[in-house]
């Protein structure tokens, strides 16, 4: 029952510990001018807390191709059309992007190409904060994945640790029974040793008298053959 209450308590402030550091390194967007692939664009950069770059380009490819783009691999980008995101842009839309990982955070880049223009905050307001909320969404969904991963593995180390607890507990109780029996044959051993050597005092006693007696016999048989 204690094990059981100290685990319930760990998995608590694991998950309070984490939320708080979710709160406290919140995904932020921002704006500027990057080079992806061969294009210099207007680009949207997100930083992600809690996460590893190859956690976040699995997940933003899958992303994308949930829109329908299908993805290309540069050394400088990833390059996906048509991807139709109707939030951002009615046109079918070429998206670059990049991950980087630097400082122990996560940075996507993402550059909107809508046919006519990128998207940026002055051009397209209502584009901008579409892209902006949807890629603030993407790192917090990352984030949480990240952190529920987490807490899986810690979950399974504690389990881990409490089953290895309970074997050890049973290991000690095993033990302690041994040392009760051991304790308990040195007593008994003990006390046989000291009934043997009692007997071994009074054998001799026996011994002395039975010699003395045999020697009585012997001299009644001398006198005996005297006669």
């Amino acid at each position: 029952m204690i094990n059981k209450t100290i685990f319930l308590m760990c998995v608590f402030f694991t998950c309070f510990f984490t939320t708080a550091s979710i709160a406290q390194r919140s995904p932020e967007v921002s704006e500027s001018v990057e080079k992806l692939a061969n294009v210099t664009a207007n680009s949207l950069v997100v930083t992600i807390p809690e996460a590893e770059a190859k956690e976040v380009e699995k997940a933003w490819r899958s992303s994308l191709t949930v829109y329908g783009g299908k993805i290309k691999k540069t050394k400088r980008a990833l390059v996906a059309q048509p991807v139709n995101n109707m939030n951002i842009s009615a046109n079918p839309m070429i998206v670059y992007s990049k991950i980087e990982e630097k400082g122990g955070q996560v940075r996507l880049i993402a550059a909107f190409n809508t046919g006519e223009n990128f998207i940026s905050k002055q051009d397209d307001p209502t584009g901008y904060t579409a892209a902006e909320t949807y890629l603030y969404n993407f790192a917090i969904d990352v984030a949480k994945q990240h952190v529920s991963e987490q807490l899986t593995d810690v979950d399974k180390e504690m389990s881990s640790l409490l089953k290895k607890n309970k074997d050890l507990l049973r290991k000690v109780e095993k033990l302690e029974r041994s040392i009760n029996s051991y304790e308990s044959k040195i007593i008994k051993a003990k006390e046989d040793l000291d009934q043997t050597r009692k007997d071994i005092s009074q054998n001799e006693a026996d011994q002395a008298a039975k010699k003395q007696e045999l020697n009585q016999i012997k001299d009644k048989e001398r006198n005996i053959n005297k006669m």
